[in-house]
């Protein structure tokens, strides 16, 4: 979620994704007495996705047997946007496993076994380590613009 604070309702920052909305808080500042801020922020959980429920389960059931239980799992991309067509599946993976060699066997893996299921869809995969040290800029646009599948 993505969150631009305002003190002023006119300064809130516009655009910041395609499904943003706008919350006013109330509250009562001792200095200044009621002050108003207004909270824009991008709900991600109401946005629909252009996959069936088929594909769905799909990926979150494979992502689970493959990755383990606790993987998190984001849909991003252009499958998040009922104004766009077509488009690959980019999927955004937050996997426990923390062994390198382990990982890639695993990425392996989950491709074979989702091409097997959803046939010649095309689909990338961005996965992140745990602990990883690296902030690249994908896994933030993945994780602010994504839809949590798991």
């Amino acid at each position: 979620m993505t969150v631009a604070l305002s003190l002023r309702g006119d300064e809130a920052e516009d655009g910041l994704c395609d499904n943003q909305k706008r919350l006013n808080v109330l509250f009562w500042n001792l200095v200044d007495g009621l002050t108003s801020i207004f909270l824009t922020y991008c709900d991600n959980t109401s946005l629909a996705m252009r996959l069936t429920d088929q594909q769905l389960a799909i990926i979150k059931t494979t992502a689970s047997q493959v990755f383990g239980e606790a993987t998190g799992v984001w849909l991003f991309g252009s499958r998040v946007n009922d104004n766009a067509r077509g488009g690959d599946i980019d999927l955004y993976i937050e996997p426990p496993i923390e062994d390198v060699d382990a990982l890639v066997e695993a990425k392996l893996r989950f491709m074979m076994e989702m091409h097997k299921k959803m046939g010649e869809q095309k689909i990338d995969v961005v996965i992140r380590r745990p602990q990883s040290e690296a902030d690249l800029p994908i896994y933030r646009v993945a994780k602010q613009t994504g839809v949590k599948l798991s």
